[in-house]
């Protein structure tokens, strides 16, 4: 049978989590959604605070500097940080399940490159931000019909050991406030979309790399969702996650 009492480690976590969110998220989440520009949204102070207590950190290994929590802990404190308000407990939703993305899928030197900074932060600036949806068709990104004109449209054309990208992503959430950038794109047009996309990552001052609109989104403005434009942006073969056309199940 199983169990779902928590351990007394899960419940301190818990207890932490909630005291967080009582004192420093329920204080300011008024004022948060009230605002009207979006880049004035950012609460960058409880952020930090929350990068202070390893909430970011969670599902990163112990090898590379995170606590190498479980799902549990992960759901524990989301639920928590969620109950003061859904943006700033999405923030930190995005760095912890792109970071465990990265722990499953990356090289030694890749997780030591992307995830050792984040994991020893605790300024609250290396946030993640994952760009998988599309303006031209929202979710079809996921489409998982073997016709391929349908899915994903941001493509990845192979140059040398470099990989040439151009395309659009939308609410992407940590838009502008990361120090760390993934994107999904399309390597081969040619084949359906579930056999054609890959992952890749890079840091926001990449050439052809640029924040477009930063959308003004109710009960998630504090997780600055945005565009990211993509306009010739070269990378390099070891900025590629997982295998080349891999990308559904690098993801998941």
């Amino acid at each position: 049978m199983i169990g779902f009492e928590l351990s007394d480690e899960q419940k301190q976590l818990q207890e932490v989590a909630r005291r967080f969110a009582e004192k420093e998220i329920k204080p300011v989440a008024a004022q948060i959604d009230n605002t009207v520009d979006p880049r004035q949204a950012f609460p960058g102070d409880v952020i930090r605070k929350g990068f202070e207590l390893g909430f970011h950190s969670l599902l990163i290994p112990e090898r590379y500097g995170g606590v190498g929590a479980s799902p549990m802990e992960y759901a524990i404190l989301l639920e928590e940080l969620a109950a003061g308000d859904i943006g700033i407990a999405n923030a930190f939703h995005v760095v912890m399940s792109i970071s465990e993305m990265i722990a499953k899928n990356g090289t030694p030197e890749q997780c030591e490159r992307w995830l050792a900074p984040i994991a020893a932060d605790v300024t609250g600036t290396h946030l993640i931000c994952f760009g998988a949806t599309e303006p031209s068709g929202g979710s079809e990104v996921f489409c998982p019909l073997r016709d391929p004109k349908l899915g994903t449209r941001t493509t990845a054309r192979k140059d040398g050991d470099h990989y040439v990208i151009n395309g659009r992503k939308v609410y992407s959430s940590n838009a502008s406030v990361s120090q760390l950038y993934g994107v999904l794109v399309r390597t081969d047009t040619t084949r359906p979309n579930f056999d054609s996309c890959s992952v890749f990552f890079f840091p926001p001052d990449t050439p052809g790399f640029s924040i477009g609109t930063i959308e003004n989104k109710m009960g998630h403005r504090a997780s600055m969702n945005g565009e990211l434009i993509f306009e010739d942006m070269r990378l390099p073969r070891e900025n590629l996650l997982g295998k080349e056309g891999a990308g559904f199940e690098t993801i998941n």
